[in-house]
Protein backbone atom coordinates (compact mmCIF):
# COMPACT_ATOMS: atom_id res chain seq x y z
CA UNK A 1 0.00 0.00 0.00
CA UNK A 2 1.30 3.45 -0.91
CA UNK A 3 2.43 5.64 1.98
CA UNK A 4 0.43 8.83 1.53
CA UNK A 5 2.78 10.73 3.87
CA UNK A 6 5.85 10.08 1.71
CA UNK A 7 7.48 12.93 -0.18
CA UNK A 8 7.98 12.08 -3.86
CA UNK A 9 10.48 14.45 -5.55
CA UNK A 10 10.90 13.85 -9.28
CA UNK A 11 14.43 12.87 -10.32
CA UNK A 12 14.09 11.29 -13.75
CA UNK A 13 16.27 11.84 -16.80
CA UNK A 14 14.99 14.20 -19.47
CA UNK A 15 16.33 15.55 -22.76
CA UNK A 16 17.31 18.91 -21.30
CA UNK A 17 20.07 17.71 -18.98
CA UNK A 18 23.10 15.42 -19.41
CA UNK A 19 22.62 12.07 -17.70
CA UNK A 20 25.63 12.58 -15.43
CA UNK A 21 24.19 15.88 -14.22
CA UNK A 22 20.89 14.21 -13.36
CA UNK A 23 22.72 11.40 -11.56
CA UNK A 24 24.59 13.98 -9.49
CA UNK A 25 21.39 15.81 -8.58
CA UNK A 26 19.66 12.56 -7.59
CA UNK A 27 22.63 11.41 -5.51
CA UNK A 28 22.86 14.77 -3.73
CA UNK A 29 19.16 14.63 -2.94
CA UNK A 30 19.43 11.11 -1.53
CA UNK A 31 22.41 12.08 0.62
CA UNK A 32 20.65 15.15 1.98
CA UNK A 33 17.46 13.26 2.81
CA UNK A 34 19.29 10.33 4.39
CA UNK A 35 21.40 12.71 6.49
CA UNK A 36 18.16 14.29 7.72
CA UNK A 37 16.89 10.95 8.97
CA UNK A 38 14.61 10.01 6.11
CA UNK A 39 14.24 6.45 4.84
CA UNK A 40 14.91 6.95 1.13
CA UNK A 41 13.69 4.86 -1.80
CA UNK A 42 15.24 5.72 -5.17
CA UNK A 43 12.50 4.38 -7.45
CA UNK A 44 13.47 3.82 -11.08
CA UNK A 45 11.45 2.58 -14.02
CA UNK A 46 12.69 -0.84 -15.10
CA UNK A 47 15.81 -2.36 -13.58
CA UNK A 48 18.08 0.09 -11.70
CA UNK A 49 21.29 -1.50 -12.99
CA UNK A 50 20.57 -1.24 -16.73
CA UNK A 51 21.16 2.23 -18.23
CA UNK A 52 19.87 3.88 -15.07
CA UNK A 53 22.93 5.73 -13.67
CA UNK A 54 22.83 3.60 -10.52
CA UNK A 55 26.61 3.24 -10.37
CA UNK A 56 27.19 6.94 -9.68
CA UNK A 57 24.45 7.04 -7.07
CA UNK A 58 25.68 3.91 -5.29
CA UNK A 59 29.23 5.30 -5.24
CA UNK A 60 28.01 8.52 -3.64
CA UNK A 61 26.15 6.62 -0.94
CA UNK A 62 29.11 4.33 -0.27
CA UNK A 63 31.51 7.29 -0.02
CA UNK A 64 29.18 8.89 2.53
CA UNK A 65 28.98 5.69 4.56
CA UNK A 66 25.25 5.30 3.99
CA UNK A 67 24.02 1.70 3.87
CA UNK A 68 21.78 0.77 0.96
CA UNK A 69 20.38 -2.20 -0.92
CA UNK A 70 19.41 -2.70 -4.54
CA UNK A 71 16.04 -4.25 -5.41
CA UNK A 72 15.99 -5.75 -8.94
CA UNK A 73 13.28 -4.72 -11.34
CA UNK A 74 11.87 -5.82 -14.70
CA UNK A 75 13.91 -4.09 -17.36
CA UNK A 76 12.20 -2.52 -20.40
CA UNK A 77 13.36 -5.27 -22.78
CA UNK A 78 11.73 -7.96 -20.65
CA UNK A 79 8.56 -5.94 -20.19
CA UNK A 80 8.29 -5.19 -23.90
CA UNK A 81 8.89 -8.82 -24.86
CA UNK A 82 6.20 -9.96 -22.43
CA UNK A 83 3.69 -7.51 -23.87
CA UNK A 84 4.60 -8.65 -27.39
CA UNK A 85 4.32 -12.30 -26.29
CA UNK A 86 7.69 -12.76 -27.96
CA UNK A 87 10.71 -14.63 -26.56
CA UNK A 88 14.04 -12.83 -26.52
CA UNK A 89 15.92 -16.05 -27.24
CA UNK A 90 15.22 -19.17 -29.25
CA UNK A 91 17.20 -22.39 -29.34
CA UNK A 92 17.28 -22.65 -33.12
CA UNK A 93 18.09 -19.14 -34.32
CA UNK A 94 18.36 -16.62 -31.47
CA UNK A 95 20.90 -17.96 -29.03
CA UNK A 96 22.24 -14.57 -27.97
CA UNK A 97 20.52 -11.56 -26.42
CA UNK A 98 22.34 -8.21 -26.32
CA UNK A 99 21.47 -4.82 -24.86
CA UNK A 100 22.83 -1.48 -26.12
CA UNK A 101 22.10 2.19 -25.62
CA UNK A 102 20.87 4.27 -28.54
CA UNK A 103 23.07 7.24 -27.66
CA UNK A 104 26.32 8.12 -25.91
CA UNK A 105 26.75 10.85 -23.28
CA UNK A 106 26.82 13.47 -26.06
CA UNK A 107 23.41 12.36 -27.37
CA UNK A 108 24.88 10.86 -30.55
CA UNK A 109 25.12 7.26 -31.71
CA UNK A 110 28.00 5.62 -29.79
CA UNK A 111 31.20 5.44 -31.82
CA UNK A 112 32.47 2.28 -30.13
CA UNK A 113 29.67 -0.10 -31.04
CA UNK A 114 30.62 -3.70 -31.75
CA UNK A 115 29.09 -3.64 -35.21
CA UNK A 116 29.92 -7.27 -35.93
CA UNK A 117 27.77 -8.22 -32.95
CA UNK A 118 24.96 -5.82 -33.82
CA UNK A 119 24.74 -7.11 -37.39
CA UNK A 120 24.54 -10.73 -36.27
CA UNK A 121 21.13 -11.81 -37.57
CA UNK A 122 21.08 -14.70 -35.10
CA UNK A 123 21.05 -12.36 -32.10
CA UNK A 124 18.19 -10.44 -30.50
CA UNK A 125 19.13 -6.83 -29.80
CA UNK A 126 17.41 -4.42 -27.42
CA UNK A 127 18.15 -0.75 -28.10
CA UNK A 128 17.39 1.53 -25.15
CA UNK A 129 16.71 5.27 -25.65
CA UNK A 130 16.78 4.99 -29.47
CA UNK A 131 14.48 7.77 -30.67
CA UNK A 132 17.08 10.40 -31.58
CA UNK A 133 19.39 8.02 -33.44
CA UNK A 134 17.22 5.19 -34.79
CA UNK A 135 17.49 6.38 -38.39
CA UNK A 136 21.27 6.45 -38.38
CA UNK A 137 21.47 3.20 -36.42
CA UNK A 138 19.29 1.31 -38.89
CA UNK A 139 21.19 2.81 -41.81
CA UNK A 140 24.51 1.72 -40.34
CA UNK A 141 23.22 -1.77 -39.63
CA UNK A 142 22.08 -2.22 -43.23
CA UNK A 143 25.29 -0.73 -44.63
CA UNK A 144 27.31 -3.14 -42.48
CA UNK A 145 25.44 -6.23 -43.64
CA UNK A 146 22.24 -6.72 -41.66
CA UNK A 147 19.45 -7.69 -44.12
CA UNK A 148 17.04 -4.78 -44.78
CA UNK A 149 14.09 -7.06 -44.01
CA UNK A 150 15.40 -7.96 -40.55
CA UNK A 151 12.44 -7.63 -38.13
CA UNK A 152 12.26 -4.58 -35.85
CA UNK A 153 9.63 -3.46 -33.35
CA UNK A 154 9.40 -0.33 -31.20
CA UNK A 155 7.47 -0.31 -27.94
CA UNK A 156 6.52 2.98 -26.28
CA UNK A 157 5.61 3.15 -22.59
CA UNK A 158 6.11 -0.60 -22.29
CA UNK A 159 3.75 -2.24 -19.76
CA UNK A 160 2.14 1.12 -18.90
CA UNK A 161 -1.37 2.35 -19.61
CA UNK A 162 -0.33 4.36 -22.67
CA UNK A 163 1.67 1.55 -24.24
CA UNK A 164 1.89 1.57 -28.05
CA UNK A 165 3.68 -0.72 -30.50
CA UNK A 166 4.86 -0.29 -34.08
CA UNK A 167 6.37 -3.13 -36.09
CA UNK A 168 8.48 -3.09 -39.22
CA UNK A 169 11.98 -3.92 -40.40
CA UNK A 170 15.35 -2.20 -40.06
CA UNK A 171 14.72 -0.56 -43.44
CA UNK A 172 11.24 0.77 -42.55
CA UNK A 173 11.14 1.33 -38.78
CA UNK A 174 12.71 4.80 -38.70
CA UNK A 175 10.21 6.06 -41.30
CA UNK A 176 7.29 4.48 -39.46
CA UNK A 177 8.35 6.12 -36.20
CA UNK A 178 8.78 9.51 -37.89
CA UNK A 179 5.08 9.37 -38.77
CA UNK A 180 4.09 8.99 -35.12
CA UNK A 181 3.70 11.72 -32.52
CA UNK A 182 5.56 9.97 -29.73
CA UNK A 183 8.38 12.31 -28.68
CA UNK A 184 7.30 12.39 -25.05
CA UNK A 185 7.07 8.61 -24.57
CA UNK A 186 9.97 6.40 -23.47
CA UNK A 187 10.83 3.88 -26.16
CA UNK A 188 12.72 0.64 -26.63
CA UNK A 189 13.45 -1.03 -29.97
CA UNK A 190 13.83 -4.78 -30.35
CA UNK A 191 15.59 -6.29 -33.38
CA UNK A 192 15.66 -9.97 -34.22
CA UNK A 193 14.24 -12.99 -35.96
CA UNK A 194 12.04 -13.67 -32.92
CA UNK A 195 9.92 -10.75 -34.14
CA UNK A 196 9.38 -12.15 -37.63
CA UNK A 197 5.68 -12.82 -37.09
CA UNK A 198 5.12 -9.11 -36.40
CA UNK A 199 6.40 -8.06 -39.82
CA UNK A 200 3.13 -9.35 -41.24
CA UNK A 201 1.39 -6.42 -39.53
CA UNK A 202 4.08 -3.91 -40.45
CA UNK A 203 3.18 -0.31 -39.75
CA UNK A 204 0.26 -1.09 -37.47
CA UNK A 205 -0.02 1.04 -34.38
CA UNK A 206 -1.30 -1.09 -31.53
CA UNK A 207 -2.52 0.18 -28.17
CA UNK A 208 -3.32 -1.48 -24.89
CA UNK A 209 -6.87 -1.97 -23.70
CA UNK A 210 -6.25 0.68 -21.06
CA UNK A 211 -5.50 3.32 -23.68
CA UNK A 212 -8.26 2.22 -26.04
CA UNK A 213 -10.85 2.64 -23.30
CA UNK A 214 -9.45 5.96 -22.00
Amino acid sequence: MQNTTADRPFAALDDRHPSRLLAGIAAALMLALAASGWAVVRLKAGDPLIFARAEEEMAALADAGIAFEVVPGITAAQGAAARLKTPLTRREDARRFQVVTGHAANGQLPEDFDWSGLTDARATTAVYMPKATIGRLCGELIARGLPPDHPATAVFDATRAGEAIVSGTVSTLAHLLAERDCDASPCIVLLGSVLAARVRVEGSWEVTKAEASA
